[in-house]
């Protein structure tokens, strides 16, 4: 995804962000759907609340695949709960999954909200199709019965960026009625359902009948209708309403947005499938700290740009709390270890921002050290690091494909800070489940200097990560 942001009062600067979900469809079953188990949560009962979420991700996903006609399920659900769970001799987890990291999440569970109280819910910040902000599940809902339809409610909201079809009492925008003329003047409730909403107006509120039980759709309308199981389709979407999905996606249905996403478009999902059974995990957040890479070619001698990284590296390392481990490798020709991996205070920040003001450029644009690099940072993410690549090259190792594969394999999701247009090309791939930033120079950006916009760049990776 492409964002503009402006710098200064001329320049408006391009910034690749990419999802940090590594959720994907593979034929029709989702993997790598990760639920957090937020710190204040009390992990008193462990097994009872993982029990509960597992009972609850169940029903969600015949819920999904009901709702989506076999086309989409939750194949495998990674729990990640606090480290300080794992103390609790009960929570056991599994220590051969590293890849979980506390940004990632999907859904998170949380104490339960001073106004949703213990229901779930999803913000949509942005329009129609766009993927919202995670799911919040309130620790009091784990014990609500028959709470699958409800999860998969939040996942279309969340996943395909899709909108409520009930009005508010109240509301002046989405309103609990709305009046017809034709064929004869009447006020009927806002909804979206595949057959005529029974019922009555009792003084301003809507009141259901006990007689709806053909009602089968829409999940995005009613979560409370034991018989509702379907999303509005094309054929009897109802647009008339005024629902926020009619206001803010066209008066579209919610499958036509839903079947649009690239989850079924990229993989061609188009038919029926047998949803198996969901599988589990637990696990533990292994962040521990960052491992930079820092380019020393002789790309990084145009515009001074070395100054530029090391300013944004040495902030950046400057401001983290202490205790956090941090490493740093250099490449070009060859690949180098500037500060092996050390735990973070006043005398090894001085010692780190000292090398970094060491560093020299080779003269050469060789990146052949950048396959060494590769392989190490591979080896830190295991252990527990977020990888940042500081970089102006201008090619990269003929087997640089393989490394994109292997990334995205292990899910590691870099942060790249390109300092030229050229790098910011060749290494989006690499950061297709991290976040690859465009930083400026004067050569790109006439009149514009980079060191500061690098720190707050490089910056903005730490508080993304706070989530």
């Amino acid at each position: 995804m492409q964002m503009l942001v402006r710098f200064s009062s001329i320049l408006l600067v391009i910034i690749v962000i990419v999802e940090t979900s590594f959720v994907k469809l593979d034929q029709n079953g989702y993997e790598n759907v990760l639920i957090r188990i937020a710190d204040d949560v009390s992990s008193a009962d462990c097994l009872q609340t993982i029990s509960n979420l597992k009972v609850m991700l169940l029903e969600a996903s015949s819920a999904l695949c009901t709702a989506v006609e076999g086309r989409a399920y939750f194949r495998n659900v990674t729990i990640l709960i606090p480290n300080h769970w794992a103390a609790n001799r009960n929570c056991l987890v599994d220590t051969n999954i590293t890849w979980p990291r506390t940004h990632m999440a999907d859904l998170i569970v949380t104490p339960n909200h001073p106004n949703f109280g213990s229901q779930p819910f999803t913000l949509n910040y942005g329009g129609c199709g766009v993927s919202s902000l995670p799911v919040r599940l309130p620790i009091g809902y784990l014990t609500a019965l028959g709470k699958g339809v409800a999860i998969a409610h939040e996942w279309f909201h969340y996943r395909y960026g899709v909108f409520d079809e009930i009005g508010v009492n109240g509301d002046p925008l989405y309103p609990d009625g709305y009046q017809i003329t034709q064929p004869e003047a009447e006020i009927l409730p806002t909804s979206c359902t595949n057959e005529p909403l029974k019922g009555e107006w009792i003084g301003s509120e809507w009141q259901n009948s006990n007689d709806n039980g053909n009602i089968t759709s829409s999940i995005m309308f009613s979560t409370n209708f034991p018989s509702i199981n379907r999303l509005c389709t094309a054929e009897n979407h109802l647009k008339a309403p005024p629902t926020k999905q009619n206001w803010l996606c066209g008066s579209r249905s919610v499958s036509e947005i839903v079947y649009s996403h690239h989850d079924f478009i990229e993989n061609n999902n188009t038919q029926a499938r047998n949803c198996s059974q969901t599988t589990f995990s637990v696990a533990t957040n292994r962040h521990r700290g960052y491992h930079i890479i820092l380019d020393v070619t002789s790309a990084m001698g145009v515009d001074n740009l070395t100054k530029s990284a090391t300013f944004a590296a040495s902030h950046f390392v400057w401001f983290l709390p202490e205790g956090s481990i941090v490493s740093i490798d250099t490449f070009s020709d060859t690949y180098s270890q500037l500060q092996t991996p050390v735990a973070l205070n006043v005398n090894t920040k001085n010692t780190i921002l000292s090398h970094l003001g060491e560093l020299v450029i080779k003269s050469t644009a060789n990146t052949a050290g950048l396959s060494l690099a590769l392989d190490y940072a591979m080896q830190m993410f295991r252990d527990g690091s977020e990888i940042i690549l500081i970089t102006a090259a201008q090619e990269v190792p003929s087997n640089f494909s393989v490394y994109v594969d292997q990334f995205r394999r292990n899910l590691i999701a870099p942060h790249i800070l390109a300092l030229s247009i050229q790098a910011s090309d060749i290494f989006t791939p690499l950061a297709r489940d991290g976040r690859l930033y465009f930083v400026p120079s004067r050569s790109n950006t006439p009149g514009v200097g980079n060191s500061k916009f690098g720190c707050t760049r490089i910056q903005n990776l730490r508080d993304s990560e706070r989530f």
